[in-house]
């Protein structure tokens, strides 16, 4: 749509609200729309709005969960938001997509390496809860591993 040609032209120039109120504008018309749909939620991701671009990625994928680009961008919505288990099962699926992609193999192995990382510092949250030896510093690592 012409809206959504505006709003990209308008997130190439770094005019990101002016992206945004076009997106949004063009959703109106057009409210499934997965593209514009995961076109807005990048922007949202260029500013910071996580938890939107979040809501905009999920709602695109929806829309077409067959499309790598929708479920790329999902996945970086999802790491951003510190979901890395989540992120690395987009990745996953977008990858099974494009097999080809050393873009989407690079950022699934980035993702990767973080899962990781949260796995090894819960393990070490665990390890020093079970060296312990009061209630309050049980319950400190508790609510760390949780975290």
């Amino acid at each position: 749509t012409r809206l959504a040609d505006v709003g990209v032209m308008n997130a190439e120039a770094g005019n990101y609200d002016a992206a945004i109120t076009s997106f949004r504008q063009a959703l109106f018309l057009q409210p499934k729309n997965f593209k514009v749909l995961e076109m807005l939620a990048q922007v949202y991701l260029e500013t910071d709005q996580l938890l939107l671009a979040l809501q905009a990625a999920e709602a695109a994928v929806q829309e077409n969960e067959r499309w790598k680009e929708g479920l790329q961008t999902l996945a970086r919505c999802q790491r951003e938001v510190g979901e890395v288990h989540l992120a690395q099962e987009s990745f996953e699926k977008a990858l099974r997509l494009d097999p080809e992609s050393d873009e989407l193999r690079e950022e699934l192995l980035e993702t990767q390496a973080l899962v990781s990382e949260l796995e090894e510092k819960k393990k070490r949250q665990m390890a020093e809860l079970q060296l312990a030896s009061t209630e309050s510093e049980q319950e400190v690592h508790r609510c760390v591993y949780h975290l």
